[in-house]
């Protein structure tokens, strides 16, 4: 538990849903849940966390409508504090999925700045590794940025390792203001083989 903005809170997860509710029932403390996004989930989406264009939280629940991905939302009350997304056929970059393959993919994954270091970020991974495991499959795999010191401890402690494969993420970006803008982005791979509990 911690305090935040002047109230107790304490990440929960499915995996802790008797103490979730004792705290709902208490209002001794604000919870959060992580859960899949639904259309009703947009509009507090984009006003907690923004995205360029405002089209990516879309753009992620179609996906999941489709069946390639499960986009994960992590909430602190009504407010979305962060995400996360679970490309089931793995990562875009082909050599990267024939390298690894069955192996799904997270990525995009986002906390809220004054919610990093609190927990949120590690208790994504975990809700997207169920949600892989209870799917059959008995790895994981994700990238990070190459210059992304803090993600990479964070995925270490979490029992990810460096596969030693790299690619490069390409992608474009809306700005507010004018056209889009190329991104480049240069990955480590990593990948965790997951338990069967």
């Amino acid at each position: 538990m911690f305090s935040w903005d002047g109230a107790d809170v304490e990440v929960v997860t499915p995996h802790s849903a008797r103490r979730y509710r004792d705290l709902q029932r208490s209002g001794h403390a604000t919870v959060y849940e992580i859960r899949a996004c639904t259309e009703e989930d947009l509009g507090a989406l984009e006003e907690s966390m923004p995205s360029v264009g405002g089209a990516l939280h879309a753009q992620f629940l179609r996906r999941q409508q489709a069946g390639e991905a499960t986009y994960l939302v992590a909430w602190a009350g009504a407010r979305p504090v962060g995400s996360g997304l679970v490309r089931w056929a793995g990562h875009l970059d082909a050599a990267s999925r024939a390298a690894m393959p069955d192996t799904p993919a997270i990525s995009n994954l986002t906390v809220l700045p004054a919610w990093r270091g609190r927990g949120v970020g590690g208790e994504l991974v975990a809700a997207a590794e169920q949600r892989i495991r209870d799917r059959g499959h008995r790895q994981v795999s994700l990238a990070v940025g190459q210059d992304n010191e803090a993600a990479a401890r964070l995925y270490a402690r979490l029992g990810y390792v460096d596969t030693w494969l790299r690619e490069v993420s390409r992608y474009d970006v809306p700005e507010d203001t004018g056209p889009q803008r190329r991104v480049e982005e240069h990955n480590r791979l990593l990948r965790k083989r997951l338990s069967r509990s």
